[in-house]
């Protein structure tokens, strides 16, 4: 049954929240959606059947509106990188942080929060520290909890199969970092946005961390081999010693406001991204999509974005 209060998500107009607001409304949820103010893409919300509020998790004095008479706030504003005026600080943890105080000030019962697979106590990264942290802050409010840390979310215009596509496609060659080996489990985003459903309709599910994964471990090779199989490139692989990256991703970093890698993501690439595999079956009764499936819907946007 759907929620009899709206639901807050927050992050809505990104990759996981646009595809989410739109399955909750096509479901019947009430939905709220936190939008910063001259967001770019406000457009990717069906403003005809969603409530659009501004406000900004970096500014807690805009959360308190948004909050009213929600029944349940999902969480999903995050940082893949840092750049200047955002940090894994201000954004992932003293954003959660301030999402949790204005939902405990509105009298909100529940909240999802989405992490990342490879979070934990001792996490070396800074973008995993941040995220057990923001968990932290989860686990300890007032609220009733869950916590999802899905792998690599692929579907139409996902962030990881793009930036890909554009590595096949500006240079002469495919640049793989060191062996290529790095593992991941690719979850489809429809198959994730099921399991929101389904905590909003099981209790049994709160009050406990989901690690999330699609039915295949992949290698980062051979999930860049079949995106070039898919947009039709043929190039020549350069294994890259990791050795090297780095020192550019340093350089990088001190010397573009945007660099194209940063140190901390060339370590997240190290830490395993999978997950038992049959969790989505096992605990959400979701079939889970095959990961070429997933991919193909993601390359055909690309393609259909390319001829506009």
């Amino acid at each position: 049954m759907p929620e009899s209060s709206p639901i807050l998500v927050t992050g809505s107009t990104g990759f996981v929240g646009s595809a989410l607001v739109r399955v909750l409304a096509d479901t019947g949820h009430a939905v709220r959606c936190l939008v910063r103010p001259r967001s770019p893409r406000r457009d990717r919300l069906p403003a005809d059947r969603v409530e659009i509020v501004e406000g900004d998790v970096a500014d807690p004095e805009t959360l308190g509106p948004a909050c009213q008479g929600v029944g349940c706030v999902i969480h999903l504003v995050g940082l893949i990188a840092e750049g200047r005026g955002c940090s894994f600080e201000s954004v992932v943890v003293a954003g959660t942080r301030h999402v949790l105080a204005a939902a405990r000030a509105a009298g909100v019962p529940r909240c999802i929060y989405v992490s990342a697979l490879g979070t934990s106590e001792t996490a070396e990264t800074r973008y995993h520290q941040a995220k057990w942290a923001a968990e932290t802050a989860v686990r300890a409010s007032d609220l009733r909890w869950s916590v999802l840390r899905p792998s690599v979310i692929i579907g139409a215009h996902d962030g990881w199969t793009t930036m890909l596509a554009d590595l096949l496609r500006k240079p002469l060659c495919i640049p793989i970092p060191g062996d290529g080996q790095a593992l991941v489990q690719p979850l489809y985003i429809g198959d994730l946005c099921q399991v929101f459903l389904r905590l909003l309709e099981q209790d049994q599910l709160w009050g406990r961390e989901h690690d999330l994964g699609g039915p295949d471990r992949v290698t980062f090779e051979d999930y860049l081999d079949e995106v070039a199989r898919q947009l039709g490139v043929q190039k020549p692989k350069l294994h890259v010693p990791l050795g090297v990256i780095r020192a550019f991703a340093g350089v990088s970093q001190t010397l573009l406001s945007r660099p194209p890698v940063t140190p901390d993501q060339l370590k997240v690439l190290s830490v395993p991204n999978v997950c038992d595999p049959h969790v989505l079956a096992r605990d959400f009764g979701i079939t889970p999509t095959l990961w070429r499936e997933g991919l193909s819907e993601a390359v055909e946007a690309l393609e259909r974005a390319a001829q506009t």
